[in-house]
C-alpha cells in the first residue's frame, strides 16, 4: 500500500466525524461539525463539503486494505454532502467558507471543483436541483475575478472545466482557456505566483495541482507551461529533513499537495514526486496527521487522487537518476528576495524582502532552525505593543557585498495585528453583513479590508532593525541589531513564530523544536554562527 493511502485511510474516521450522517436531519450531509452538532457556528462553511470527493475516492478505490471500498452509505453520503452543498448557495452562486454572506470566491471554486469531480468520480449525471446550482456557481466563477490569490483562480480553473464536462456548455471551457492565459501573464518569470505579495511553496504545489487537474483533462499546453515553469521555482525549497518553505515565504506554509506532481511526465516532477512520498514516509512534511479537522476536509481527497495516479502512471519505473539533494549550488532570485545556498556543510534559504528570515539546516548536525526574523515589545507610556521583522516589506534596504558573500537588510519593525474575537466585534460584523453586507460589491470591499487588516497589514513603527547574513564554506554569521528611540524589551531572535494570518500555516512539524528563543538587548548586536 502506498503512502497515500495508508495516511489517509488512518484518517478516514475523523472525516466521517464531521458529517452529519443522520438521513432524517435537516442538516443530512453537512461536513460542518460545528453548526450541525456542537451548534457554535450560525452557518456551515461551504469548503468543508469539499470532503464528499473523499468519500467518492474511497468509494473506487479498490485495494485490500481499503475497508470503504463499494460500501452502498460512502457513496450514499458523499452524496448527500452534494445535496447539502446545493443547500447552502448563495443567490448570486456564490458559497461561503468565513461568515454569512461573504460571496467567497475561493470557497465557490474549490467547492465547485470537489462536487463536480465527485459527479464525474461515481459517473453520476447530477439532478435538476443539483444540475441548478452547478451552473449558478459556474456562472459565479465565470463573471468574478481572483489574481491577488492565484491559487485560487487556478482552482476556478479546474472547477469551470468540469462545469463544461457536466454541462456540455463550451462557454465554461473558454472561459477556463482564458483564464489560463490571463494567469500566465500574472506568474513571475522567476516561476512563482503572487501569494499577498511574494511566493509561497504550499500555495504554489496548490496552484501546480489545480492546474494538473484541468491540463489531464483539457490538453491545454498553455497551463503546461506553467505548471513546468513553476514545478522549476519550486525545486529549490526542498530541505533536507524533509520538510519545505516555511518563515522564508510569504505565507510561512510548509505542506505540499501529494497529488501536484503526477500530472506532467517530466523527470523534475518525478523528484518532486519522490521528495512528498519520502517525507510522507517519514511524517516530516505535513501530513493528515498534521492537519486539523478543517483542512482534512479541504484536502484529504488530494490523497487520494495521488494514489490513483501513482498506479495509473507508474512514473517512480521509469526514473533513470534517484532523487537525491544536488550539493555546492547558489540559486538567486531577485525578484522576491529569496536566496538558496547548498554547500556540503549547510542548507541555507533566506528571503531578504523578509527582514532576512531563513531557514538552516546543519549537514553534520542533522538538524534544522527557524528564524521568522526579530522581535521586540516597544513600552510606550505604559502600553506595550508588539513589533516584528517578520512581514515582507519590512525590509528597506537591501546591500550585497563581498561578491554576494555579505548581505545586509535594515527597515522598521512592524506592529504585529493583535487580539481575538470578541463578542461585540462579532454582533457588528454579522449584523453588517445581514444588512449592508448583503450588498455584493460591498460584501468584497469589506473582504479586501479584513485580508489587508490580518493578513498583509502596513503599521511601521519607528523602531528600526539591522540584520547581516555571512557566507562562509563552513558556516553562517548572523549578526541582529535594534535600534528604537523609545523603550524596547523582550527583543528575540530564532523564533519560528510566524505572524500573518493565514489558516493553512502554523501546523506543528517536529523540526519546529529546535528554533529554540535567543534574546538580546536594544543597541546590541547579538552575534549568532550557525555550523
Amino acid at each position: 500500500m502506498n503512502i497515500y493511502l495508508q495516511l489517509l485511510l488512518e484518517n478516514v474516521h475523523r472525516v466521517l466525524n464531521q458529517l452529519d450522517r443522520n438521513p432524517h436531519s435537516p442538516t443530512y450531509g453537512c461536513f460542518d461539525r460545528d453548526y450541525w452538532h456542537y451548534k457554535i457556528a450560525d452557518f456551515p462553511c461551504a469548503r468543508k463539503q469539499e470532503a464528499s470527493l473523499t468519500l467518492a475516492l474511497l468509494y473506487l478505490l479498490e485495494d485490500k486494505d481499503n475497508i470503504y471500498y463499494h460500501q452502498p452509505l460512502i457513496k450514499e453520503w458523499s452524496l448527500a454532502a452534494v445535496n447539502f452543498w446545493s443547500k447552502m448557495q448563495n443567490k448570486n452562486g456564490s458559497f461561503n467558507e468565513w461568515y454569512p454572506l461573504e460571496n467567497s470566491f475561493v470557497a465557490t471554486a474549490f467547492s465547485t471543483y470537489a462536487v463536480t469531480e465527485s459527479f464525474l468520480t461515481l459517473n453520476i449525471t447530477p439532478s435538476e436541483n443539483q444540475l441548478r446550482s452547478i451552473l449558478k456557481a459556474a456562472e459565479f466563477l465565470a463573471g468574478s475575478k481572483e489574481f491577488r490569490v492565484q491559487n485560487q483562480q487556478a482552482g476556478a480553473i479546474a472547477a469551470l472545466y468540469n462545469c463544461h464536462l457536466l454541462t456540455k456548455r463550451q462557454k465554461y471551457a473558454s472561459v477556463a482557456k482564458k483564464r489560463v492565459v490571463q494567469l500566465h501573464k500574472y506568474q513571475s518569470k522567476e516561476g512563482w505566483f503572487h501569494e499577498y505579495g511574494g511566493p509561497d511553496i504550499g500555495y504554489l504545489s496548490l496552484a501546480i495541482d489545480y492546474l494538473g487537474k484541468y491540463y489531464r483533462k483539457s490538453k491545454d499546453e498553455h497551463a503546461r507551461t506553467i505548471i513546468e515553469r513553476a514545478a522549476s521555482f519550486l525545486k529549490y525549497f526542498l530541505h533536507p529533513d524533509y520538510t519545505c518553505g516555511g518563515v522564508y515565504t510569504s505565507r510561512n506554509t510548509e505542506y505540499l499537495i501529494p497529488s501536484a506532481f503526477w500530472y506532467v511526465h517530466e523527470e523534475e516532477f518525478h523528484h518532486l514526486t519522490q521528495f512528498c512520498q519520502e517525507g510522507l514516509r517519514r511524517r516530516t512534511l505535513i501530513n493528515p496527521h498534521n492537519l486539523d479537522d478543517r483542512y482534512l476536509l479541504y484536502n484529504g481527497y488530494t490523497y487520494l487522487q495521488a494514489e490513483l495516479s501513482s498506479r495509473e502512471v507508474k512514473l517512480l519505473r521509469n526514473i533513470k537518476k534517484p532523487f537525491s539533494f544536488e550539493l555546492n549550488y547558489r540559486k538567486e532570485f531577485p525578484e522576491c528576495g529569496l536566496q538558496v545556498i547548498n554547500t556540503k556543510n549547510y542548507f541555507f534559504i533566506t528571503n531578504l524582502k523578509k527582514g532576512g528570515s531563513f531557514y538552516f539546516y546543519s549537514k553534520p548536525e542533522n538538524k534544522s532552525i527557524s528564524d521568522s526574523g526579530i522581535f521586540a515589545t516597544e513600552v510606550k507610556e505604559g502600553k506595550e505593543t508588539y513589533l516584528t521583522s517578520s512581514f515582507l516589506g519590512t525590509t528597506e534596504r537591501i546591500e550585497l557585498t563581498e561578491h554576494h558573500t555579505l548581505f545586509k537588510v535594515s527597515g522598521h519593525l512592524n506592529k504585529i495585528p493583535s487580539g481575538t474575537l470578541k463578542p461585540a466585534k462579532n454582533v457588528l460584523l454579522r449584523s453588517f453583513q445581514l444588512t449592508v453586507g448583503r450588498n455584493e460589491p460591498v460584501s468584497r470591499f469589506i473582504k479586501e479590508k479584513l485580508r489587508d487588516l490580518l493578513i498583509t497589514p502596513n503599521r511601521k513603527s519607528k523602531t528600526r532593525f539591522e540584520r547581516s547574513i555571512k557566507f562562509l564554506p563552513d558556516k553562517v554569521i548572523i549578526k541582529d541589531k535594534i535600534i528604537s528611540s523609545t523603550s524596547t524589551k523582550n527583543v528575540f531572535v530564532n523564533c519560528k513564530q510566524p505572524v500573518q494570518y493565514v489558516p493553512s500555516a502554523r501546523f506543528f512539524i517536529f523540526p519546529e523544536i529546535n528554533s529554540i528563543p535567543l534574546e538580546t538587548k536594544e543597541g546590541k548586536v547579538l552575534v549568532r554562527e550557525l555550523k
